[in-house]
């Protein structure tokens, strides 16, 4: 629910032609208001999304997170360092966060399940070049934080970055211990473990 809208992101593959195909294809994740009986969809945008598509079966090539903060969605939609800033009210993209990033081999070979997807053998889709940039982001105050997928002492820590999410700037980057089981899901949990980071390492702000 934004702004008293209640909104909905839906897989557009299995309404579209595309279900037909075979290959790599960029298809559109659709976001609608919903209509207060469940009964209408008034589209909104359309995020394009890639996958493979085999068999009338298909899989996400890139991450997808969607997360809601006053009258935004932050929008991941690619395996890229790549977050959107969309305005639900005005029905646009007012900015896209990113900044350049060393991206991590995926380790997987061919005929390899999909780390991502685990499928079949005779439905493996192509093997991942790159693991996704980002894992998951988390808004905090009034700094959006990107959980990437670098990380150091045996994955023990991952790197944030932050960013200014109203100004659009990035202000800082920190290594985070991963949290605990218990906590993992809880909003409450992450909001708490970022405001206690301490001296986070400043970088140089990316160019937009």
């Amino acid at each position: 629910m934004i702004e008293e809208k209640l909104i909905g992101v839906r897989d557009e593959i299995r309404f579209s032609k595309f279900i037909h195909r075979e290959g790599s294809f960029e298809t559109p994740y659709t976001l609608y208001e919903i209509s207060p009986d469940y009964k209408n969809l008034q589209k909104i945008h359309d995020f394009p999304m890639l996958h493979f598509i085999k068999k009338a079966h298909w899989w996400r090539r890139g991450a997808f997170i969607a997360l809601a903060h006053e009258n935004f969605l932050f929008i991941v939609h690619t395996s890229e360092y790549r977050i959107v800033k969309f305005d639900v009210l005005s029905g646009r993209v007012e900015r896209v966060f990113n900044r350049k990033y060393p991206r991590l081999k995926s380790g997987e070979e061919k005929d390899e399940k999909d780390i991502y997807n685990p499928v079949p053998k005779q439905l493996l889709p192509p093997a991942l070049d790159y693991v996704f940039d980002i894992l998951w982001l988390q808004v905090c105050r009034d700094a959006l934080w990107v959980f990437t997928s670098t990380t150091k002492d045996e994955g023990a820590k991952m790197l944030v970055d932050v960013f200014a999410w109203k100004e659009s700037i990035s202000i800082a980057s920190t290594w985070s211990s991963q949290p605990t089981k218990r906590n993992t899901g809880s909003t409450t949990a992450w909001s708490q473990m970022i405001v206690r980071f301490l001296s986070p390492k400043k970088i140089r702000t990316p160019a937009f």
